[in-house]
């Protein structure tokens, strides 16, 4: 590694994203650290190689709970990037991406919503309609409109990213969980718990085909099931998806 740090930042770049998805996020953050330290000695801290690194350690961090050093990361991130690369780059919308999350943590809502709304425009130039990198952002912002009280707007967004996954990846893939468990949400906060009904015995399905029964998606989803069972007055079918 020594003898090319690009190399060496490459690898280890690829080795942190693995640990991080499989939510490993000490050791992530360490190699996105050292990745940081090598853009910084082989291309300066004005570059896009740089940005990047820094955006995944803000994102690290953030997932860690760290939120004041993620914030000046992926702030610090999406401004060089928007500046090196461009601002319809899809490594910027990648960055924007967290800051997302960070605004709607702020209570920015607003500001929020237009870069989910960007984010997706330039997911859609870049990738298509249907790529599942697109599909992901659909349902982010559907996550977003939804905290912004805009209920059909987010049902809309839900469902295309539901309704995209199933296409590409089957009804029982693991992408399917979180836009059912989502959209079973959004209906059980408007009463329509018959529609929510079948999304949360689905997703739940779904899960145990496909993670450990330990998963918190399946808690989370058993409980809002036996809820919406208890509210419409099916006792014992509640008891039995409370003891899921």
């Amino acid at each position: 590694f020594a003898a090319d740090p690009r190399l060496a930042a490459d690898i280890v770049g690829d080795l942190a994203q693995i640990q991080s998805n499989l939510g490993d996020l000490k050791p992530a953050r360490a190699h996105f650290a050292q990745v940081l330290d090598w853009r910084r000695e082989t291309d300066g801290e004005r570059s896009i190689g740089y940005a990047v690194a820094l955006g995944e350690l803000g994102g690290v961090d953030l997932a860690l709970g760290q939120r004041e050093p993620a914030l000046a990361a992926i702030e610090r991130a999406v401004q060089l990037l928007r500046e090196l690369a461009g601002p319809d780059d899809i490594r910027t919308a990648r960055a924007e991406m967290r800051l997302v999350r960070l605004r709607l943590e702020q209570g920015q809502r607003e500001e929020a919503l237009e870069l989910a709304q960007r984010i997706l425009a330039i997911h859609e130039m870049h990738y298509g309609p249907d790529h599942l990198e697109t599909l992901r952002r659909h349902y982010n912002l559907g996550v977003v409109l939804e905290q912004l009280d805009r209920l059909d707007e987010s049902e809309a967004s839900l469902r295309r990213a539901l309704d995209g996954y199933i296409a590409r990846s089957g009804a029982e893939h693991v992408q399917t969980v979180y836009p059912r468990v989502m959209l079973a949400d959004l209906m059980r906060r408007q009463r329509r718990y018959a529609e929510a009904m079948p999304l949360y015995a689905d997703a739940i399905a779904a899960a145990r085909a496909s993670v450990d029964a330990s998963h918190p998606v399946i808690g989370h989803a058993s409980m809002r099931l036996g809820d919406l069972l208890r509210r419409m007055r099916r006792h014992d079918e509640a008891i039995v998806a409370l003891g899921a």
